[in-house]
């Protein structure tokens, strides 16, 4: 999809419709301590509006993205000293080091 206004339009849609309702219902679970259960909730649920939307426009039309699991991560120990995987969302936040 090359229209910027149709690239637009998609973002706020999925911002609107899919990730504000389930932080939200994150949000009235959480009165109850299970919100973590919820997708997207523990990340998003502090963040600006703004930063959801974009999220989302670069879930749907970043051209390169590269997905690797904590195993795929863990493989590079054979090429690096020390390998430092986050705890904490998101999850594929890692420090390698020779």
């Amino acid at each position: 999809i090359r229209h910027p206004t149709f690239r637009k339009w998609i973002a706020v849609s999925g911002t609107y419709g899919l990730y504000l309702p389930l932080i939200s219902f994150g949000h009235l679970l959480n009165v109850a301590g299970l919100g973590h259960y919820v997708p997207l909730f523990d990340f998003y649920r502090d963040r600006t509006l703004t930063r959801i939307q974009q999220d989302v426009y670069d879930r749907f039309f970043t051209s390169i993205e590269q997905r690797v699991s904590r195993d795929d991560i863990r493989h590079l120990e054979q090429d690096f000293r020390q390998i430092t995987i986050s705890d904490h969302l998101p999850y594929w936040h890692f420090l390698c080091e020779r």
